[in-house]
């Protein structure tokens, strides 16, 4: 019986969520209702403003550094991702843009507050706190998810830099230009910082400027190390200093960190064995030798 409950109540959250789910996305009339919710609340105080995109650059000498590299906001962050992956699965959902990403959250949220409910109801107990938290953790949850794809992304591109960064100054020394050392490389390579040049060629070929273009893919690394190097490499573009030395300073520069991130690792990793062989190794070994000595202090003691 308490199966069949169960299974009814999954049901039953299952069914709602896909009506609401499907109503929402679909429904000409409720979506901008909930949309002007949220923009009210200033979720989408910026939505539609280029401010928060495109205004990285100050003129044609470079960055602004007030900016930093991903935006301010979450939202900001949310849009950018959107617009450099076009889609992102969450809970095996297909989320295309930021107004579908929050009306997930709502739905998502009351369908769990509804399946505690209801679970609830059917087992004669009062859930209402329980179901309130779940709502809660639920309304959050794909919010921690997209924040936990966010620091990947910054994480694969900061592991990618030191052999982008050597390959470009080999490519430039080679006699290319920094465009058609960009093309190179999302052409015969795969990874976070190949796709971000690959944008990057796409917003020039649909007319945005270079500081526009290079401004994009910099927020979309949301690794301010890639959105710095970028920055001093349009710099010295503009000023006319040599890339290809500019680039094997900073090969030079980020390979010393690395060194010395690997060190700092290998030191915890140090620390954390003997840990590990103080907890495992020495405070076993230590009762087995007490062991026999344990029921003669018992006789001492008594």
């Amino acid at each position: 019986m308490n199966i069949f409950i169960i299974i009814l109540s999954i049901s039953i959250a299952v069914f709602v969520f896909i009506v609401f789910y499907i109503l929402i996305k679909h429904s000409g009339s409720l979506k901008p209702r909930v949309l002007r919710f949220y923009e009210n609340r200033g979720i989408f105080k910026n939505r539609g403003k280029n401010s928060d995109v495109r205004n990285g650059f100050s003129g044609n000498t470079g960055f602004n550094d007030n900016t930093g590299s991903s935006g301010n906001t979450f939202t900001s962050k949310l849009k950018l991702l959107f617009e450099s992956r076009g889609r992102m699965n969450i809970l095996s959902f297909r989320i295309k843009t930021i107004e579908e990403f929050f009306i997930f959250n709502i739905v998502l949220s009351f369908s769990g507050f509804l399946l505690i409910l209801t679970a609830g109801f059917f087992f004669s107990r009062n859930l209402l706190l329980y179901a309130g938290l779940a709502a809660a953790v639920l309304y959050f949850l794909p919010s921690e998810i997209v924040k936990g794809k966010i620091n990947a992304i910054s994480k694969r591109v900061l592991n990618e830099l030191p052999d982008i960064i050597d390959l470009m100054a080999s490519l430039i020394k080679a006699g290319l230009t920094i465009d058609e050392t960009i093309v190179y490389i999302f052409k015969n390579l795969k990874g976070e910082i190949p796709g971000l040049f690959k944008i990057y060629n796409i917003k020039i070929l649909e007319g945005a400027t270079r500081s526009e273009a290079f401004d994009s893919i910099g927020k979309m690394s949301y690794c301010s190390e890639f959105f710095s190097i970028i920055k001093v490499v349009h710099q010295s573009e503009i000023i006319g200093n040599p890339i290809k030395d500019v680039l094997k300073d900073i090969s030079r520069v980020y390979r010393n960190n690395q060194r010395d991130n690997l060190k700092m690792r290998a030191e915890k990793l140090e620390s954390n064995i003997i840990l590990v062989i103080f907890i495992f190794i020495f405070i076993p070994m230590l009762l087995i030798f007490l062991m026999p000595v344990l029921p003669q202090l018992k006789i001492i003691v008594g």
